[in-house]
């Protein structure tokens, strides 16, 4: 071998650069093998941008974190979702008060919590990265129960659907007391100015997961149940401009269905 050829080897081997076998483990206690994956690179971007976002308070980037809806739990066993970033951005203070923020943010990887059946806990399980979003393959947060979280009901009369339908106008809008909604309608051609036709007392609660997480509201009327939906991501393409579809069963009847604009 000449000098120039030795020389020209040792240097490939210098600038090569070297292949490392990928790592599954993020701090001494959780191997995230338990959940299928393994490279920890991806967890560990979202472990960086968590605490990023918490400690900027920015919660326009926290949000590209959660799983919507995302369930929150308080000390005294209530539990809301919350369906979208807006509403995130709503409750942020509450959701993630100051000193859950700083517990994550000081919070060591070898101290976090790794089991397969919730994911990956900090500060002690009061909040939950999971695995979510597209084919389940993107960490999410997916829960946070915190002792110190406290929603704040929607304002009475704080409006959540007004659509019309084709024989009558509603309008959805919050009582002030945890998720109870009010629905009110009225039918062609009476004005909104009169009582409505119907008025009714029920839940609001969302379904699906990110992209298709929507609103869904449930109201009981003596026998009829009227069951209200935003689109999400069903087999049927709602119609152009539809805001919300709404069934209404009588009696344990087929239901009649109607979308609203």
């Amino acid at each position: 071998m000449t000098a120039l050829r030795a020389a020209a080897l040792l240097l490939f081997v210098v600038v090569a650069p070297a292949i490392h076998a990928a790592d599954s483990r993020v701090g001494a206690n959780c191997d995230l093998k338990n959940f299928g994956v393994s490279d920890n690179g991806a967890f560990l971007r979202l472990d960086r941008e968590l605490r990023a976002a918490l400690d900027k308070g920015d919660v326009a980037a926290l949000a590209l974190l959660v799983q919507f809806p995302l369930n929150v739990n308080g000390a005294d066993d209530s539990r809301t979702s919350l369906r979208d970033a807006a509403t995130l951005q709503k409750q942020f203070e509450r959701v993630f008060p100051r000193r859950l923020r700083d517990a994550i943010r000081k919070q060591s990887l070898d101290d976090l919590i790794c089991k397969a059946s919730d994911g990956v806990g900090y500060d002690h399980g009061n909040l939950w990265v999971g695995l979510a979003g597209a084919e389940l393959k993107q960490f999410r947060i997916v829960a946070v129960n915190s002792p110190d979280a406290a929603l704040a009901p929607a304002k009475k009369g704080e409006i959540e659907l007004a659509c019309s339908a084709r024989r009558f106008r509603l309008v959805v809008d919050a009582t002030g007391a945890d998720d109870k909604v009010r629905y009110r309608a009225w039918n062609e051609p009476r004005s909104t100015l009169d009582k409505p036709d119907i008025e009714l007392v029920g839940t609001h609660s969302s379904e699906g997961t990110s992209p298709c997480t929507h609103a869904v509201w449930h109201f009981d009327n003596k026998g009829a149940v009227y069951d209200l939906s935003e689109p999400g991501c069903g087999a049927e393409s709602p119609p152009k401009d539809a805001v919300a579809e709404i069934l209404v069963t009588v009696d344990g009847k087929p239901p009649v269905q109607a979308w609203c604009f």
